[in-house]
């Protein structure tokens, strides 16, 4: 709880100009105190003073290594061990600077968005067999054993995991009390991607915030795929015909990506799939098929769509917007794409262009 609570406070003070900084103190009385300012006087120097106040007040930054280096458990916020009574205090822009601290002009992006949970583990080794197998099975596809360790899995949460295993991480069985955000998230992103653009608030069941954050979360934390693995992509556009010059000119100066409005980009691993999407939009729009040669940044969602068709989650699929194939790659909105050559389509035939990432 301890742990929770000044997570939550380190999280709420990152990035604030006008506590940039905190102080190490004493917080309640413990039996054996520790020598906290000869751990405080190694770790310092243990990360080179980096973000640390060299005047011995025990003030550094929050985004300062020190505070990581000082815990027991390897946590940039208290409690920093066990029973140890010690604890922050916020120091203001102008204290910080009167001790020598640097401040830097946003602190937000230094936090490593990592939740809670992502390195949870536990020893089974005192369980004995019976007990063991009753508390893997209670838990289900949210844990994982080796030997007699069990690692959490973090369904719901940052840690990384390959795209083979995002299925059964990311939409597998679990108890009760642990519900599946983001798959539900999911599920709804692969029956209608417009439900998470933000230029279609109006469709009938628009993404809450919350699912907006479950879904981030579920497509960041699949470690990225390159073309070496996966193969050349596809993305299937149809464009009206009086749009269509202006389009392509802009994507060759200015590159493509993802429209403002969305989180992701969809391509695919099957030609055919792109064709498919390029020929659905209105009679008469020129197709354009985008043809991605080299890339470094997709995350695959294969084992996801598979999973989820197993469990027949997936039933609003119409012609229209049919679900998310089970060659879907996808990238986040901030991936930029170089356009290498364009080759205009004649006598009806699709327009290609072959891009790269940058």
């Amino acid at each position: 709880m301890a742990m929770v609570q000044e997570r939550a406070y380190r999280d709420s003070m990152m990035g604030s100009l006008a506590y940039p900084a905190q102080r190490l103190v004493r917080i309640r009385y413990s039996r054996q105190p520790r020598d906290w300012a000869a751990r405080w006087r190694e770790a310092a120097a243990a990360v080179n003073y980096e973000g640390v106040a060299t005047d011995g007040s025990h003030i550094a930054l929050l985004t300062s290594p020190i505070w990581r280096k000082l815990s027991r458990f390897d946590l940039d916020y208290p409690p920093f061990d066990f029973n140890s009574g010690m604890g922050v205090d916020p120091v203001d822009y102008e204290e910080a600077q009167r001790h020598g601290l640097v401040i830097p002009e946003a602190t937000v992006d230094d936090m490593d968005g990592e939740s809670l949970n992502a390195s949870l583990e536990a020893s089974i080794a005192k369980m004995d067999g019976d007990l063991q197998q009753a508390f893997v099975e209670a838990l289900e596809d949210c844990v994982e054993v080796e030997g007699d360790r069990v690692y959490y899995t973090d369904p719901n949460g940052t840690r990384p995991v390959h795209w083979s295993e995002a299925g059964r991480v990311i939409c597998g069985q679990r108890p009760p009390v642990i519900p599946d955000t983001q798959a539900r998230a999911m599920v709804k992103f692969v029956e209608d991607q417009r439900k998470f653009d933000r230029s279609q608030r109006g469709v009938q069941d628009y993404a809450t915030q919350e699912e907006w954050d479950a879904l981030y979360d579920a497509v960041n934390r699949i470690t990225p795929t390159d073309v070496r693995e996966s193969g050349t992509l596809y993305r299937g556009m149809s464009i009206d015909p009086n749009n269509a010059d202006q389009f392509l000119v802009a994507i060759k100066r200015d590159g493509y990506q993802a429209l403002p409005t969305k989180m992701v980009d969809s391509w695919s691993r099957t030609e055919e799939t792109a064709q498919r999407f390029a020929g659905s939009g209105k009679p008469g729009n020129e197709r354009i098929i985008l043809v991605n040669e080299d890339y470094r940044s997709g995350h695959r969602i294969d084992t996801i769509v598979r999973t989820l068709q197993d469990q027949r989650r997936l039933v609003n699929k119409s012609d229209q917007h049919p679900h998310t194939n089970e060659s879907e790659v996808l990238f986040m909105q901030q991936v930029r794409h170089g356009v290498n050559k364009i080759v205009r389509g004649r006598d009806g035939t699709p327009t290609y262009v072959y891009v790269s990432e940058q």
